[in-house]
């Protein structure tokens, strides 16, 4: 039987178009009464409700092998509706098709709940102030109704719906087929008795008046072949339904292999852009690595006139700084905004919106990268001037070492006083370079503490969102729970049996399972 399948298999959707009786809505007529009066059967399939007629024991030649020509309509009308089934692509077709009507009225309604809140704001005394109850009241409602449509939309509700909408399906299935099976007793019964009855009114025959023979036989010969007819009209019926089945599963087939095969394509093409964009960001890690490493050799070989340009340098960075705060702030007010707005729409504005927000991240990455860019370049050029400068530097403390010792030669008096004067400047010079160097450390440190605290704050600002986020998770996911446990309390109280529902539960337990909190 079908029940002693793996429950997983019952669940694959198959075409149910095998069985041809599924139920007999009439049975025979009772044997008292008028036994001249004609007897049908009433056969239920998959394709409509058919009426066949059980042999009298004692047939006429006027209606031995006759088939009356509105019994012979509605078998061809039965043939075609049989051969030629609805698909199931077109029924689900139009099952998006209301679902997408369906979320258009979701949308018009919830701005007809907006509107109504805010005439509640602005509604004065009296009538109107009642009637703005009236309408706070309703739009609650709607909104609770408008959260339990949009809970359906979620995957889970929909496994949870198929899987009892499944079920019952298979519920129904079982109780056909038992039903099948007591049609199929119950008419071997019948064609007994019938041919019990046709054998004694033979037997009859013959000994009351034999000269009648003949005629009986002849009589018989039609009823064989009315009877050799009816049988070959089902069997060319059963094998036409077979082929068509067999189609539908074959068209069933390929859609599905072509389904696999076109998400393949996607998740490989997901796969390269991928790699392509960690190369991308490998290469510029790489030249930023670079570019500091050589920023640091040049730092090492700069020399005394560095001093005079890093107030310049302190004054870029300090821009630069003010430049990053304004553009962290404007990223958090349009955020912020965004978020506003993301609160005011439904699901597609979410996406909508969840769009318009990498658009502005990939902006504000694109600009930070170019700041970034143009630093390193004016630091390069800062550089380039700064060894332009040593040289001349150089060449010009050769130039007075040439001088000097000419001076030498002809003044040694005046050189030693020089000398002295110079060893003072010396000294001098000294400790203003220390006392500069002690200012740009203190300086130095101070910008760290501020980035320090700077990152501290946006770490505790990223726990508090991982927080929310995870409550947001929580409160979803017992909703779900909620949901599907009264739905399967619906079911159970349709009277599904229990080891289904069992089953259904562990599934969609699993599921639940799954999600992350």
């Amino acid at each position: 039987m079908r029940s002693s399948k793996s429950f997983t298999n019952l669940f694959q959707l198959e075409p149910y178009h095998e069985q041809p009786a599924l139920q007999i809505s009439t049975p025979a007529a009772p044997k008292t009464g008028n036994p001249n009066k004609r007897r049908y059967v009433q056969l239920v399939t998959n394709t409509g409700v058919r009426r066949l007629l059980i042999p009298e024991s004692r047939v006429t030649v006027s209606s031995a092998g006759v088939v009356d020509w509105e019994v012979m309509n509605r078998i061809k009308h039965d043939v075609k509706q049989y051969i030629n089934p609805e698909p199931k692509y077109e029924k689900a077709l139009r099952v998006l098709e209301e679902k997408e009507h369906q979320a258009l009225a979701s949308d018009q309604r919830k701005q007809e709940l907006a509107r109504c809140a805010r005439r509640c704001k602005t509604a004065g005394t009296g009538r109107e102030k009642i009637q703005a109850m009236e309408d706070f009241q309703r739009d609650n409602l709607l909104i609770s109704r408008a959260i339990e449509l949009q809970r359906e939309r979620e995957d889970e509700m929909k496994l949870c719906n198929s899987l009892l909408l499944m079920s019952k399906c298979q519920t129904i299935r079982d109780a056909q087929v038992a039903e099948k099976t007591l049609i199929a007793k119950e008419l071997r019964a019948v064609e007994l008795d019938l041919d019990r009855i046709m054998e004694e009114d033979r037997v009859k025959a013959i000994a009351v008046q034999d000269k009648l023979r003949e005629e009986e036989e002849m009589k018989k010969r039609h009823q064989f072949e009315s009877l050799t007819k009816q049988m070959t009209l089902n069997k060319q019926l059963r094998d036409m339904a077979v082929c068509a089945v067999e189609q539908e599963r074959q068209r069933m087939r390929q859609i599905e292999e072509r389904r696999k095969q076109e998400l393949e394509n996607e998740r490989k093409e997901k796969l390269i852009e991928q790699e392509r964009r960690k190369k991308e960001i490998d290469e510029t890690n790489q030249e930023l690595k670079r570019i500091k490493e050589e920023e640091k050799e040049q730092e090492v070989m700069l020399n005394s006139k560095i001093q005079n340009i890093l107030k310049v340098k302190l004054a870029a960075e300090e821009r630069q700084a003010n430049e990053k705060r304004q553009i962290q702030l404007l990223r958090d007010k349009e955020f912020a905004r965004l978020e506003k707005e993301r609160k005011r729409n439904d699901v597609t504005a979410q996406a909508q919106y969840e769009i318009k927000c990498r658009k502005v991240q990939e902006e504000c990455d694109r600009e930070w990268r170019r700041r970034e860019l143009e630093e390193v370049r004016r630091r390069n050029r800062m550089a380039s001037e700064l060894n332009q400068c040593r040289r001349q530097q150089e060449e010009h403390k050769q130039l007075c070492q040439a001088r000097e010792l000419e001076r030498m030669r002809e003044l040694e008096n005046t050189l030693e006083q020089q000398r002295r004067e110079a060893e003072e400047k010396e000294k001098e010079k000294e400790i203003r370079r220390k006392q500069k160097m002690l200012n740009y450390r203190r300086n130095l440190q101070k910008l760290m503490e501020d980035k320090r605290s700077q990152k501290q704050k946006q770490n505790e600002d990223n726990l508090e969102d991982g927080r929310k986020m995870r409550e947001e998770q929580k409160n979803r996911i017992e909703g779900l729970k909620t949901s599907i446990e009264r739905k399967i309390v619906e079911v159970r109280n349709q009277k599904v049996p229990e080891k289904y529902l069992k089953e259904v539960e562990k599934q969609l337990q699993k599921q639940l399972m799954k999600i992350k909190i």
